[in-house]
C-alpha cells in the first residue's frame, strides 16, 4: 500500500499536445457559409447565425442592436409571445446579441427537434415583424437600463475611455444616449435589416451532435434564398482625445471607477500571441502583477484586470477597476509603477512558468467539447486567420523568453502612451 505524502503538492506537468477538431466548411450558391463541428455524445446542438451587422454598419445610432433584439420579438405570422411559447414547447433556447462589429442569433436545442425549430429561425430572420409596440418597450427598457448604468463608476469610466480613444462619433467610441434609443423607428429597423441580414453576409456555425440531414435542411431553408447583398467598405476615422488624463465627477459616488487604455495591434499581427502572454502577466489573471499589488498588497480593490479587445477594424487594450473614493490617486500611481517595472526588469523564470501553465491549461479547457470548439472557430473567422493561428499561439506560450517579453513590454506597454480616465 502506497501512503501519499499530503504535505507535498503533485508535480506540475506541461501539456504537450493539443488536438483541435477543425470545422467542416460548405458554401452555398447564395454566398452563405456553413461551418459544422460534429462532435460530442449528447443529442444537443448549438447553431449560430452571424451577420456583419453591428454598430459599424449603422447610419443611425443604436439601430443595429435594436434590429437584432427585435428579431425574436415577433414575426409576420407570430406574436412575440406565440414565438416564445413555441420555442419553450421544444425545450429550446433562442438568444440574440449584437456587438460593435457583428450580430448573432443562437439556437440551443435537442437535435431531434431541428426540423421544427429551423423553420422558425428562418421566419425570424427573413420575416421579422418589428412591431411598434415591441420597439417602444425595447427602447424604454434600454433607457431604464442606461439610467442605472450611468450611476456605475466603472461603466461610465469605460465608456469615457472608449470615447477618448476613438472619438464620440466612432462606433467603438460612441456613448449610448437615451434620446437615441427613443428616436429609433420601424423604418430604421426595416432598412437596416434589408441591407445587412442577407445570406451572403451570413456565416452559420453548428456544433454538437449534427444529424445526417442537417446540411440539406440548411440548404433548403437558407442556402436557396436569393441574396442581393451589397458589400460595402465602411471606414470610420478615429478622432482620439488630446487629453491623456481625464477626471469626471459622479454625484454621490462612494467608489472611483478607473479605466486606462490605448489603441493596440490586431489579432492578425505577428506579435499578438506574445502580447497575450505579456498582458496575462501584467493584469490578465488572478495572480497578475496588478492583482498582486493593488488587491493583495494594498487592499485598494476587490479586483483589477487588463485585457486586449480585438475588434475587427481596430483593437485596443485597457485595464479597469473600482476603488475607494480616496484611493484612486494612489491606485493610478501603482498601475503606472507596475507598467514601468515591466519595462525595466525581466520576468523571472518561476513567474513565467506559472503563466505558461495557466495559459496552456486555460486553452485546453477552451477546446473541451463541441460548443467550445465552435467558440475557437469564432475567434478566427472575421480576422482573416486560420487554425494555424492556434499552433503559433501554443508555440509562443511554450517558448517565449523573458528577453522577448521585455522587448514587447518596451514596445507596447509604455505608460505615457495610455489614456487614463477616473470617475469619482
Amino acid at each position: 500500500m502506497v501512503i501519499l505524502d499530503r504535505t507535498q503538492g503533485p508535480a506540475i506537468k506541461s501539456i504537450e499536445q493539443f488536438n483541435i477538431k477543425q470545422a467542416d466548411k460548405k458554401q452555398y450558391s447564395n454566398g452563405l457559409e456553413l461551418y459544422t463541428v460534429d462532435a460530442g455524445s449528447e443529442e444537443v446542438v448549438k447553431i449560430e447565425w452571424f451577420f456583419l451587422a453591428g454598430a459599424w454598419f449603422e447610419q443611425k445610432p443604436l439601430v443595429a442592436v435594436a434590429t437584432n433584439q427585435l428579431l425574436s420579438l415577433g414575426t409576420k405570422t407570430k406574436t412575440a409571445q406565440a414565438f416564445s411559447e413555441k420555442i419553450d414547447f421544444y425545450g429550446a433556447t433562442v438568444r440574440t446579441s449584437c456587438t460593435d462589429d457583428a450580430a448573432r442569433i443562437t439556437l440551443y436545442c435537442l437535435n431531434k427537434y431541428l426540423g421544427e425549430l429551423l423553420p422558425m429561425i428562418q421566419e425570424m430572420i427573413f420575416e421579422p415583424a418589428f412591431s411598434k409596440n415591441e420597439l417602444q418597450i425595447f427602447a424604454q427598457n434600454r433607457v431604464n437600463r442606461l439610467k442605472v448604468n450611468n450611476t456605475k463608476n466603472e461603466y461610465v469610466a469605460k465608456n469615457a475611455l472608449d470615447e477618448a480613444i476613438f472619438g464620440s462619433n466612432h462606433p467603438y467610441g460612441y456613448y449610448p444616449k437615451a434620446t437615441d434609443y427613443l428616436a429609433i423607428n420601424q423604418e430604421d429597423l426595416r432598412q437596416f435589416h434589408t441591407a445587412n441580414y442577407q445570406m451572403e453576409n451570413c456565416k452559420i456555425i453548428a456544433s454538437g451532435k449534427i444529424p445526417s440531414n442537417f446540411e440539406s435542411q440548411i440548404e433548403q431553408l437558407f442556402g436557396n434564398q436569393s441574396s442581393n447583398y451589397i458589400k460595402r467598405k465602411i471606414i470610420h476615422p478615429t478622432s482620439p482625445s488630446n487629453t491623456k488624463n481625464i477626471f469626471k465627477a459622479l454625484p454621490n459616488a462612494v467608489q472611483a471607477g478607473i479605466a486606462i487604455g490605448k489603441p493596440f495591434v490586431s489579432k492578425s499581427h505577428e506579435d499578438y500571441p506574445g502580447l497575450i502572454v505579456a498582458n496575462t502577466i501584467f493584469g490578465g489573471y488572478f495572480g497578475s502583477r496588478l492583482m498582486s499589488n493593488i488587491r493583495e498588497d494594498k487592499g485598494y480593490t476587490y479586483g483589477i484586470y487588463s485585457t486586449i479587445v480585438p475588434y475587427i477594424n481596430e483593437s485596443f487594450t485597457y485595464m479597469a477597476t473600482e476603488v475607494g473614493i480616496d484611493k484612486h490617486i494612489n491606485t493610478v500611481k501603482e498601475i503606472k509603477f507596475e507598467s514601468e517595472r515591466l519595462l525595466n526588469d525581466k520576468v523571472n523564470s518561476s513567474e513565467l512558468d506559472l503563466v505558461r501553465n495557466y495559459l496552456l491549461g486555460n486553452f485546453l479547457s477552451s477546446i473541451d467539447g463541441p460548443f467550445a470548439l465552435a467558440d475557437r472557430l469564432k475567434g478566427l473567422l472575421y480576422y482573416d486567420i486560420d487554425y494555424a493561428y492556434y499552433d503559433r499561439f501554443i508555440d509562443t506560450i511554450k517558448h517565449i523568453s523573458a528577453e522577448e517579453l521585455l522587448s514587447l513590454y518596451q514596445q507596447y506597454f509604455r505608460y505615457d502612451e495610455y489614456t487614463s480616465v477616473v470617475i469619482a
